[in-house]
């Protein structure tokens, strides 16, 4: 394979790499690295390798210990794979991977605030979430509106129970939000260097003057990162380019002029790791900038959400769970009834919200209608029915087509079940005369 680089790019990289150019232009030649990074929200790593096939070739990543290298068979497969449709994986770069691995060891706890400034399309706030393993807040942001569209699709997927996902600005979120998060994750956009091996096309959209503009965007973000962070708290930045003026550069000086202290800053390259390469820096806020609150009191707003007293809802949770979710339930205008806590239904109404908690259904008056989110959900809770196909059966494959299945239940069996492949749920059905129908949404039928 033959990346045609821009040649002032080559000059630039030829001066910071100096006697390793070479090794970087040789990696340059060779395709690029794929992988895709376990859901432990859902899985164990160990698990989910002794189940996927052979022909994967799943290498353990050394850049995240939820990582993994995959094989040319399997990145064919693993998107189309049923165990991508449960949320059992994210596909993802594997040097990417290796950011929300900076938190290791970081004691969350019910009160852990995190923001995930830059999300979509939510491979950090997938690997921060399963961190926090359900604890605390996360809020999930993206700026550009159909941007964020994918990322609460791919949350709803990996089964994430405490994220709110936001369609807001950066300043938006440092005005209504000051000083509020524990951890701010800042995967900036930037000139895409570390793309080039993957994407050949992204070298024609670089240039020396997209980088000082990339750089500029950069600072201008991590200034309202700096707003929305605590005294103490975590500065996670990261690009996936190689240039200074993005990296070092922009985070050094924000750090003398915000007062942060850099922890971290670590560089990979293709022709140092298995992956495309990314930027990574560790940062800590070492004093408030907190400024005094006006005098007199903020006008409240009225919440669309009220605490839920719908019947139809309370009796299919008694009939659909022996061991229900463990959530607050509220219900919106509509009917709409979410599961989540009121510290995110705050933060609904301060920003554009795209998704809060989980979305359980609609109280259509005489019955309650579940959604897909809600089996979907990594909740430790137990289903009175549930399905469970291996993920190459005809009955899960026609089930992920959008067909009804035969049930597997008594004959009079009735009820809404999960519909799972080695016990990863997939959906849900409703069963009814020895069949369960289909409930999968449109959008996610394959096969």
């Amino acid at each position: 394979m033959m990346i045609k680089l821009p040649e002032k790019y080559k000059e630039r990289m030829k001066v910071q790499l100096g006697e390793s150019f070479d090794e970087y232009l040789a990696a340059m030649e060779k395709p690029p690295v794929r992988g895709l990074r376990i859901n432990t929200l859902k899985i164990s790593p160990g698990r989910l390798r002794s189940l996927v096939p052979k022909a994967w070739d799943l290498r353990a990543s050394a850049l995240c210990r939820e990582g993994f290298i995959i094989g040319a068979d399997g990145e064919k497969d693993a998107g189309k794979h049923p165990y991508h449709a449960a949320g059992a994986y994210y596909i993802q770069e594997p040097s990417a991977m290796s950011v929300c691995s900076e938190l290791y060891g970081y004691d969350f706890t019910d009160d852990t605030r995190v923001l995930d400034m830059c999300a979509a399309p939510g491979g950090k706030s997938g690997a921060v979430a399963a961190l926090m393993q359900g604890k605390g807040l996360l809020v999930s942001n993206e700026i550009v509106a159909e941007r964020a569209q994918e990322l609460a699709k791919n949350i709803e997927r990996l089964g994430i129970t405490n994220a709110v996902v936001t369609n807001a600005s950066p300043k938006i979120i440092e005005e209504k939000l000051p000083e509020y998060f524990d951890i701010v994750i800042v995967d900036a956009p930037c000139s895409g260097e570390g793309m080039f091996r993957k994407n050949p096309s992204a070298c024609d959209e670089w240039s020396p003057e997209h980088v000082n503009a990339c750089a500029n965007r950069q600072y201008l973000i991590l200034q309202s990162a700096a707003k929305c962070l605590k005294a103490g708290g975590i500065l996670l930045y990261s690009t996936c380019t190689f240039s200074e003026a993005e990296n070092e550069d922009v985070t050094s000086r924000f750090a003398t002029e915000y007062g942060f202290t850099i922890q971290k800053q670590r560089r990979l390259f293709p022709h140092t790791c298995e992956g495309e390469g990314h930027f990574v820096c560790v940062m800590t806020k070492e004093k408030s900038d907190s400024i005094p609150p006006k005098k007199g009191k903020e006008k409240q707003q009225k919440s669309a959400y009220q605490p839920c007293k719908s019947r139809t809802f309370s009796d299919f949770i008694n009939e659909t769970y022996k061991q229900a979710p463990k959530a607050k339930s509220f219900i919106a205008d509509g009917g709409k009834v979410i599961l989540c806590a009121d510290e995110m239904l705050s933060i609904a109404q301060k920003l554009p919200c795209i998704s809060c908690g989980v979305h359980a259904g609609f109280d259509k008056g005489n019955y309650f209608a579940p959604s897909h989110t809600l089996f979907l959900a990594a909740y430790d809770c137990e289903y009175r029915l549930k399905a469970d196909f291996p993920p190459c059966s005809p009955e899960l494959l026609k089930y992920m087509s959008g067909e009804e299945i035969q049930s597997p239940f008594p004959d009079g069996t009735k009820g809404y079940c999960l519909v799972c492949t080695d016990n990863l749920p997939v959906g849900f059905g409703k069963v009814t005369d020895g069949m369960i129908k289909n409930k999968l949404p449109k959008g996610l039928r394959k096969y």
